[in-house]
């Protein structure tokens, strides 16, 4: 994959006040109170039932927290979520920061190499989880290589929005970098090859992070937090329903093809209505066919194949582990299941 640059892939809420590293960790998954200026580490958001509201990279600072989204359109209502949360004595203030700064994001096998050539930063030499800033105030930079490493898509290059985030957009684009949007093919496919969910596509409402295979950022040893009971439960007794997995196949997938196994059988009256949006999450459909089949959740072309992360009843999967079947409107493909 070439160096790709994404404009308006997320958003970033600044959290800040002297408690902000306790606050967050109260209301996520991972543990984050050892988490020192300069390091990073994804967590979860949770509802108190469990389900996701966003997956994040958290960054420490030495001021605040940058919370990076994972799509532009969830920063007001995490912002919103966390600050539900605040108690009287709590010392922790939030901020939707959207409107504050841009957020340049790239991708591909190049990202780290072109984010320290635009920067003056050697991405590629960061320790795994650390980042980087230059400048203060309007001046300010922040270099932030995606966690966790083992599954990073690349780096965000945090800017205040203004002439000198169009100039080092400028540069990048001037330098090779391939300019696309969220909706683009060359995200999708990063976030499939990391599995790596979004909002408003795999974060929907009604997923808890072990469907989403987010269970090396849930830390079951730190105590309590948002939703800990409803994890906990799901874990200690095996009840996972479901599992986001990828697919493969030969012929196109979209956004709200049902997957069923293969050789089967299975309604597909909500076909397109499961399709996801970015303004809105169409849960009723997902929960009507959630025991009996799964629902393609991102699709992308990659070369001559097409590629797609899918959530799928872990009964379909133990039955089927190798193939399953997209069934819509009449139409049936065999895909193969990579874990």
């Amino acid at each position: 994959m070439t160096t790709t640059l994404v404009v308006d892939a997320a958003a970033v809420v600044w959290m800040s006040g002297e408690d902000r590293l306790g606050f967050l960790e109260r209301l996520s998954t991972a543990r984050l109170t050892d988490l020192s200026p300069g390091n990073g580490r994804a967590t979860a958001v949770l509802t108190d039932i469990g389900r996701v509201v966003d997956f994040v990279g958290c960054y420490a600072a030495a001021k605040g927290i940058i919370l990076v989204t994972s799509a532009p359109g969830v920063a007001p209502a995490l912002a919103g979520h966390l600050r539900r949360y605040v108690l009287f004595n709590d010392r922790v203030r939030i901020t939707d920061a959207s409107e504050q700064v841009t957020v340049l994001r790239l991708i591909g096998l190049g990202a780290a190499g072109m984010a320290g050539m635009v920067t003056g930063i050697d991405v590629a030499a960061l320790p795994p989880s650390e980042w980087a800033e230059r400048g203060e105030g309007e001046e300010a930079i922040w270099i932030l290589p995606h966690v966790p490493p083992d599954r990073s898509m690349g780096v965000d290059i945090v800017i205040p929005h203004g002439a000198r985030a169009d100039v080092v957009r400028a540069r990048m684009i001037e330098a090779g970098a391939a300019l696309a949007s969220a909706d683009s093919d060359a995200l999708a496919l990063a976030r499939i090859e990391a599995r790596r969910p979004a909002w408003g596509a795999e974060i929907d409402g009604t997923t808890n992070p072990l469907e989403l295979d987010l269970r090396d950022v849930v830390d079951f040893d730190k105590g309590c937090y948002i939703g800990q009971e409803v994890v906990a439960r799901l874990d200690t007794y095996a009840k996972v329903q479901r599992r986001m997995v990828r697919l493969r196949s030969a012929a196109p997938l979209n956004a709200g093809d049902r997957v069923i196994a293969s050789g089967g059988t299975g309604d597909t009256s909500a076909g397109s209505e499961t399709q996801r949006t970015s303004s809105s999450f169409n849960t009723s459909a997902r929960s009507e066919t959630r025991r009996s089949s799964g629902v393609v959740t991102t699709a992308a072309r990659s070369g001559v194949e097409w590629r797609a992360l899918a959530l799928v009843p872990s009964a379909l999967i133990a039955a089927s582990p190798a193939t399953l079947e997209i069934s819509d409107h009449g139409r049936s493909t065999e895909v193969s299941v990579e874990y």
